[in-house]
């Protein structure tokens, strides 16, 4: 996935990517995950309703986004208008334990985060092509110090099949990214229900070593 491409979707509105309810596995895994630090990071977070329900657990959220229509569309879903200003490479909007920063994912850096952090990635390493998912592997894992973790979902499927994004992520490919820095659990597998060929969702724990 290029950015450009990421971008266009917004820009047109075409996001079936996006969730209007807080996603079943986040809540269903949540309180069993751990432990969950003050700062939770949620990279390509789109409009996504999972962050206010994470923030509503007592963490600071953290999104990162490139598209800005993404980022209007959050808040005017939330009914509120943030505080907006430049901020390094991004442009910040904050409300309360909500910050949303538009801008490049890769342009984030370590020095942002006071702290432990734990990050939540649901739809962002299955939105990068083959080459781009090794360099955000390795982004991520340069951000986070021994003891961050992350809560990971994705959706495997056989790629023959079908062309991403959303591009199919099983456990194996899972390891191969983050098995030199991060202690890997599989949580959970869920069939999905209605797809053409045969899909789940995966659940996986990551804690960096």
């Amino acid at each position: 996935m290029e950015q450009e491409f990421w971008l266009d979707h917004w820009q047109r509105g075409h996001i079936p990517f996006h969730r209007a309810e807080v996603n079943d596995l986040l809540q269903k895994h949540w309180a069993g995950f751990g432990p969950k630090h003050p700062t939770v990071l949620v990279p390509l977070c789109g409009k996504s309703v999972d962050m206010p329900w994470i923030a509503s657990q007592g963490h600071r959220v953290i999104g990162i986004e490139w598209a800005a229509e993404a980022i209007d569309e959050f808040w005017q879903a939330q009914g509120t208008e943030p505080h907006r200003e430049p901020s390094g490479a991004f442009i910040a909007s904050q409300v309360d334990h909500l910050t949303l920063l538009q801008g490049d994912v890769f342009a984030f850096t370590a020095e942002r985060l006071d702290g432990p952090v734990t990050v939540y990635d649901r739809a962002s390493l299955v939105a990068f092509n083959p080459e781009q998912r090794i360099a955000y592997a390795q982004h991520l894992s340069a951000l986070l110090q021994p003891g961050d973790n992350m809560l990971l979902i994705t959706i495997d499927y056989d790629q023959t099949q079908r062309a991403g994004p959303p591009f199919a992520v099983g456990p194996a490919l899972v390891t191969s990214l983050f098995a030199d820095d991060f202690e890997i659990e599989v949580l959970d597998k869920v069939r999905i229900q209605g797809k053409k060929i045969p899909c789940w969702d995966l659940v996986f724990s990551l804690q960096k070593k």
